[in-house]
């Protein structure tokens, strides 16, 4: 099976999937006209409810929930153009979530919207149309639920990982927005119920030096045995142009870790230094230095059941919010209706009536 959506790797691998699924008990009824029939993966992907720990009822509270949500943003983004059908499909687990643990908290997943052109589907008898083939140029809308996303770690340098591990951490840039609400780094639209604490917080100082530090010690360390390879003659001019403008970045990085609790416990910021051309971590905002932003360790409700949807992540990475929206002159256009459904829906609304 072959699949050319316009997406990422990792979500094309979902998205073939879904679209192979063959329909789940459910009320089918629920979604409005020109809508294909519901898929959520949970019946045929058991490594999403391994990744979740999520029983077979949760998975079903789960599935309701999101047709739920799904039927209220498709009747939000209004009439399906003609000769186009929109597809809306379920997931559930978090093994495209960078690692994110889902065990023992809400439940994660996502819901995959797209359209599809007239000629890719066939009627069916007493049922939804169904697509004639499961592959075709098709952009996929990716919404993430229950699940920290947005802030972007190819935004920051790798030490920030923690030892490869997903700490969520990112640097913050609104670079468009969409009914009010911010669009962060081109990439990403997170949405949270009315009055609900933030998804992301800012990251103490405290916390970025701890894993800034010993890899900035490293990178130093990487360093010196480089200029050791340099034949001897060499290896003073290198060591005053590469080595010495580290060794001061470590050096102010260790004396703000001197600094008293009303520093460390302050605001993170990261900045290139362009004389040893690093990262270093500040305590203060200045030219060319983003704050450090992390999830919120207390944003979930912990009384609220699993199934329970909390908090929206719209990936919205190929729209170009930041720019006019613009045909490409194709007959079928999916990445323009897409975008021009996203406009549509009332995204404030659906958080209202929706998330908990």
């Amino acid at each position: 099976m072959k699949c050319t959506f316009f997406r990422y790797r990792a979500l094309v691998a979902t998205a073939c999937m879904l679209a192979a699924m063959p329909a789940l008990a459910g009320d089918i009824a629920a979604l409005p006209e020109r809508w294909l029939e519901w898929h959520n993966n949970y019946a045929v992907y058991p490594q999403g409810l391994s990744d979740c720990d999520a029983s077979k009822s949760l998975a079903a509270e789960w599935d309701q929930n999101l047709l739920r949500l799904a039927n209220a943003i498709a009747r939000s983004g209004g009439v399906v153009p003609q000769g186009t059908y929109g597809e809306i499909a379920g997931g559930i687990g978090n093994s495209l979530q960078d690692g994110q643990p889902c065990r023992g908290r809400p439940v994660m997943g996502f819901l995959s919207i797209g359209y599809w052109p007239e000629r890719d589907v066939a009627a069916a008898v007493g049922a939804r149309p169904k697509l004639k083939r499961d592959h075709g140029h098709h952009f996929v809308l990716t919404i993430r639920l229950n699940t920290f996303a947005g802030l972007g770690a190819d935004r920051v340098p790798e030490f920030l990982r923690d030892k490869d591990k997903w700490t969520g951490i990112g640097t913050v840039e609104q670079t468009a927005s969409l009914q009010g609400l911010p669009v962060i780094n081109n990439s990403a639209i997170v949405i949270t119920p009315p009055g609900h604490a933030p998804a992301f917080v800012a990251m103490p100082l405290d916390r970025a030096l701890k894993l800034w530090l010993p890899a900035q010690a490293q990178a130093l360390r990487d360093q010196e045995d480089l200029v050791k390879q340099y034949p001897a003659d060499r290896r003073d001019d290198i060591r005053k142009r590469v080595v010495e403008p580290n060794q001061a970045l470590l050096a102010r990085g260790q004396a703000l870790q001197r600094q008293g609790d009303a520093v460390l416990k302050g605001l993170a910021f990261l900045k290139l230094d362009r004389e040893s051309g690093g990262f270093e971590i500040l305590a203060q905002p200045g030219p060319d230095a983003s704050a450090l932003m992390m999830p919120n360790p207390n944003y979930f409700d912990p009384k609220l059941p699993r199934s329970a949807v909390q908090l929206m992540v719209i990936d919205i990475s190929g729209l170009q919010l930041d720019q006019p929206a613009a045909r490409n002159g194709d007959g079928f256009d999916s990445t323009f209706l897409t975008r021009e459904f996203l406009e549509r829906v009332d995204w404030k609304s659906i958080a209202k009536t929706e998330l908990r």
